[in-house]
């Protein structure tokens, strides 16, 4: 008896199929979509993170706040539409000077945190992407929008982009107005980082 089961969309590289049945048939539709019909079992073996990243840039469009499979979330496009940034679920858990948050980002990336080794501070112009889609899907409450005592000031966010005049600054902002300014990178005063990582696009969103 064959089982029935409602179609699955899975993005995999290899597909193992036992021939010595003569059943199997696999026929593209006009959508797009190869459709394999066996009485048999199917061996299939998944992309690891890293060829996900490009087929997935092949694929289609996502929806803003979606989770991935490996537990980042889409936050949107570069302003040049060319990459999509993924960011991490939550900020780095404390808040911290700029120098003690990029080390903290080299760490995830020597971990291999969520598959991946190319985490980073975002540069300002994706921090307001991030600012900008906040509320969206999982990324909806995961920001801070509000000062606490003891924590530094966890509603300015670090950026990677250094100030022009003065290289040892970089921009921040303010997640709860958009407000922008800029501080030393070894400052006293603590702030909140989200790491994100951008996947290149192969051509651009729909």
């Amino acid at each position: 008896m064959i089982e029935e089961r409602e179609p699955v969309e899975v993005i995999i590289d290899e597909i193992i199929i036992d021939k010595s049945a003569d059943k199997t048939t696999a026929e593209l539709t006009e959508e797009g979509h190869l459709v394999i019909r066996a009485p048999h079992r199917l061996s299939v073996r998944e992309l690891d993170a890293a060829v996900n990243d490009t087929a997935m840039a092949a694929g289609k469009s996502l929806e803003l706040g979606a989770k991935m499979a490996d537990g980042s979330v889409y936050a949107g496009l570069t302003a040049d539409g060319k990459s999509r940034i993924f960011a991490m679920p939550e900020d780095l858990d404390v808040t911290m000077t700029f120098n003690n948050a990029a080390k903290a980002v080299k760490k995830l990336n020597s971990q291999k945190a969520l598959g991946h080794d190319d985490w980073q501070i975002p540069l300002l112009e994706n921090l307001r992407v991030l600012q900008k889609n906040q509320n969206e899907g999982a990324l909806k409450g995961t920001f801070k929008t509000a000062s606490s005592r003891g924590s530094g000031y966890p509603h300015w966010y670090w950026s990677s982009t250094e100030f022009r005049d003065a290289l040892d600054f970089v921009h921040l902002a303010r997640f709860t107005d958009c407000h922008e300014t800029w501080n030393h990178k070894d400052y006293d005063g603590r702030r909140s980082c989200r790491p994100v990582r951008l996947v290149t696009s192969s051509a651009p969103a729909p």
